[in-house]
């Protein structure tokens, strides 16, 4: 899944965004006589770039992630997430960052 834009909070306060994010399943596969069945090992998701309004307490924050659907932004994620942020606010962060799902 990708998408345009998402935010991150944390306390329920919005502490920044982030840009072209996707949506990325590791899959483990399990073979049984009579099948094939596939299991989410790990989901991690990805930006281009992020920003801070301020700094984090932990690396445990919410994302939420949209996309544009007829001209809209849409909500259609959301989800608890560990990232490396780092400490830079109110300037964009031209680097990817990489966001583990918590289960």
């Amino acid at each position: 899944m990708q998408g345009e834009i998402g935010t991150f909070y944390q306390d329920s306060k919005q502490l920044g965004g982030f840009l072209n994010w996707s949506i990325d399943l590791q899959l483990n596969r399990a073979e049984t006589p009579d099948s094939r069945v596939y299991k989410v090992h790990s989901i991690k998701s990805t930006s281009e770039r992020f920003w801070l309004l301020e700094t984090p307490t932990d690396s445990e924050i919410t994302a939420h992630y949209y996309q544009l659907i007829k001209d809209r932004l849409v909500l259609v994620n959301q989800h608890t997430v560990t990232a490396d942020l780092g400490k830079t606010i109110n300037k964009m962060v031209n680097r990817p960052l990489v966001m583990t799902w918590m289960n």
